[in-house]
């Protein structure tokens, strides 16, 4: 894999594509080529997108600033005006942003306790997949409710990361889900 830069940061080319343009963010103590994230980037890469992986973890302190400057980078990057951000947890601080430009997301495990999280999912119709599981304390049932315009993913049992940690067969499983709903995400993306 080659290294590039985006917004100053350095990124893994994961893979190259014209398709489009995915970015995937990680999250604050997940990187962006775990598994939920080497994955989906897979699903785009084989409909021809460009992967990139954020190296590094979500900043603890101003999420935003952060995510802003990215976003803006991969904007000027994407092809055709093709953009697709996944984010984990802390990194989808990047929410607001990626909305206010047009870029939808896959949201993995979003803080639904956080406020502006929560309202950006709740009033903004966009394209995008929001990924839930409620055993992860960052989940919110009765927020994931109300999200709207989004693909809500919500399983019960697992981790933050989807991982069922008495049945690794199950989160396999739900790995092959996401992968499929992200799949499709990007088919959409690119239509």
């Amino acid at each position: 894999m080659r290294a590039t830069d985006i917004a100053g940061t350095e990124a893994r080319v994961h893979s190259e594509g014209d398709a489009g343009t995915v970015l995937l963010l990680p999250g604050a103590a997940y990187p962006a080529d775990g598994p939920l994230h080497w994955y989906a980037g897979r699903a785009a890469a084989l409909r021809g997108w460009e992967v990139l992986a954020l190296g590094g973890l979500a900043p603890a302190e101003d999420v935003s600033g952060w995510a802003d400057r990215l976003l803006d980078d991969l904007a000027a990057r994407a092809e055709a005006g093709r953009a697709l951000v996944v984010a984990k947890d802390r990194s989808c601080g990047a929410l607001a942003g990626a909305l206010a430009r047009g870029i939808p997301g896959v949201w993995l495990t979003p803080d639904l306790h956080d406020p502006a999280v929560a309202a950006a999912l709740s009033t903004a119709p966009a394209l995008g997949l929001v990924v839930g599981a409620t055993e992860d304390g960052t989940w919110d049932v009765r927020v994931a409710a109300r999200i709207r315009g989004f693909e809500v993913f919500q399983v019960g049992g697992p981790d933050a990361n989807l991982e069922d940690r008495h049945d690794p067969h199950r989160s396999l499983d739900l790995l092959r889900r996401l992968i499929d709903r992200v799949g499709a995400l990007v088919e959409r993306v690119g239509a």
